[in-house]
């Protein structure tokens, strides 16, 4: 009787571990080093697109801030309402809030992001909103900001009974 470590089936298993566990361990290494290369190439192209959505985002912000305070130094029925809203009476009031109406459905449009654009006058106790929505504004936002005139805008999904105002 042949021993076992003398037969042909022995020294080919031998051989068969001695050539493919080499391989299968460089297979192994190239598979954990693609795998942590794609990792990282992943976080890489995240961070990218969250920089790239930061900035998109601050420059839409900075360039509707800009927009209203343009149109706010500008704008003659603003102005009218801030400063004398007597002069012309009610029809000429009523005719300077549909105007300011305008001008707030303008800058709602301006952008996908907002989704209501509201004025609020003190010295009429009124607010002008471009959805005609007239939920109650806490009056310590109101409070914090001129008491000339007050702009609130309201991105979509949000609320202004949390402090969410420009």
């Amino acid at each position: 009787m042949k021993r076992w470590h003398n037969s042909i089936f022995f020294r080919m298993l031998l051989m068969f571990i001695l050539l493919f566990v080499p391989i299968y361990i460089i297979f192994a290494s190239l598979y954990s080093i693609s795998v942590e290369l794609t990792r990282k190439e992943i976080i890489r192209l995240a961070e990218s697109q969250t920089d790239n959505f930061l900035k998109s985002l601050e420059d839409e912000i900075q360039r509707i801030q800009s927009l209203l305070f343009h149109i706010v130094l500008n704008d003659d029925d603003i102005r009218m309402l801030v400063s004398i809203p007597e002069i012309d009476g009610e029809f000429g009031k009523t005719i300077a809030i549909n105007n300011v109406k305008k001008v707030l459905k303008t800058i709602s449009f301006s952008s996908s992001y907002i989704n209501d654009v509201r004025i609020h006058f003190p010295i009429l106790n009124r607010t002008i909103s471009v959805n005609n929505d007239y939920d109650i504004i806490h009056e310590y936002v109101v409070s914090r900001h001129c008491d000339c005139i007050n702009i609130f805008i309201c991105p979509h999904g949000w609320s202004y009974n949390g402090i969410s105002t420009i």
